[in-house]
Parts: structure tokens; sequence; C-alpha cells
């Protein structure tokens, strides 16, 4: 599998973001952290580290990817089967300063790992409401069918007749 493929078969960009993309993404892996500093000492080519940092924050001065691709590309990455999917509906919140952080979302579970394919940010603190469900669930559908799904795992915190009977 060869990301630089996946990532142009998915992104309308030209040959060097895809590229920068496709090092940052390994780079990421290497680190294990979204730090810039340790994500520059991690990127290949030999330009020094003061200058990788220095393109990555030009890269998400700029940086637009259209959520659905993001999670096409996620998809493309897992070497998953191509129908019966254990997805996992979660949340998490967290505070950044006075802002609270809020993302819902549906993954796709595999091999003890959970991927985030579609997500909705929360403007609030605390628990998802139908709707939200509902939205998040369709997300799902839209981009990759109803027949991918094999079950929809979690919390008991995701209750509720009307969202559960949307798929």
């Amino acid at each position: 599998m060869n990301l630089t493929k996946i990532l142009s078969d998915h992104l309308g960009w030209n040959k060097a973001r895809i590229s920068f993309l496709a090092n940052m993404v390994t780079a990421l892996f290497k680190v294990r952290s979204v730090n810039l500093t340790d994500l520059a000492t991690a990127l290949s080519g030999k330009a020094k580290a003061d200058s990788k940092y220095k393109q990555l924050q030009r890269f998400f001065r700029v940086f637009e990817m259209d959520i659905n691709s993001v999670s096409l590309i996620i998809a493309a990455l897992v070497p998953i089967p191509k129908e019966n999917w254990t997805l996992s509906m979660d949340r998490t919140n967290w505070k950044l300063g006075k802002a609270n952080i809020n993302i819902f979302c549906v993954g796709l579970c595999y091999k003890g790992i959970c991927f985030p394919l579609v997500w909705l940010p929360l403007d609030k603190k605390g628990n998802s409401n139908t709707g939200e469900r509902i939205s998040v669930i369709e997300s799902f559908i839209h981009l990759f069918g109803e027949t991918k799904i094999k079950c929809l795992t979690g919390d008991r915190e995701f209750i509720g007749f009307q969202w559960f009977s949307t798929f």
C-alpha cells in the first residue's frame, strides 16, 4: 500500500503537497506526537529541523482538507474487509484553556484499535443528543453505506430508540 497513491486518489492536491503530507504522516508514526518541534525532527529530507518546522507551520497555515476525504483516506489505509465492519460510537470532552473540546465520533474497530471515520464537534459540554447521533450515523452511511455495518458498539450514554432506528 503506497500512502502517496492513496492520498492522491482522494485529494485534488499537487504532487509536492501530497508528498509533504505523506512525509508528515510517516513522521507522526515515528515520533508518536503532534508537537511540531518533535515532528520536524522526524521529517525526511536534508533541511535542518528549523526549516522543517517552518514548513510544517506553512502547511497548517493554509491547510484545508475536505472532512469526507479524511474519512475515506483513513478507511483506505486500514486493511479491513469490504463489509461486516464493527463500529464504535464514542465521545471525548476536555478543556483547552476556557474552551470545551467535545468531539463525538463513529470509528472502525480493527484488531483492538478504533479508527475514527466520521465525527461531529459538539459546541457544548456533555453528552450528544438524538439529532447529533442521527447526524453522525447518516454521515457514515452516506460515505460508506449501510451494508458495511456488522454491529455498532457504544457506552450506555448512547441510548435511544429514535436515532438507532435510522439504520
